[in-house]
């Protein structure tokens, strides 16, 4: 059986690959992290505490939640956040 070879995606390559999954639906996700933060995570995290969002996509958790320091970390090139 031949090993494969591991292919790393080119900033290029994972620009089209977010954009192909998630372009057009940016409103859809924003009021689906609103509803999730408001009703679901809002008591597990201290106004003053810090939050850490890895794979933040265009940041809709990050935007929604309210914390003392907030960082996020994306691949996508496209996402704003680095």
């Amino acid at each position: 059986m031949a090993a494969r070879q591991k292919h790393e995606a080119s900033p290029q390559e994972l620009a089209d690959i977010y954009r192909s999954r998630f372009e057009g639906q940016s409103v859809y996700r924003k009021a689906v992290w609103q509803l999730l933060v408001r009703h679901f995570l809002r008591p597990y995290i201290p106004l003053n505490g810090s939050v850490l969002d890895l794979g933040a996509g265009h940041g809709e958790f990050i935007n929604q939640i309210s914390s003392g320091t907030r960082w996020a970390m994306d691949l996508n090139p496209d996402s704003g956040v680095h």
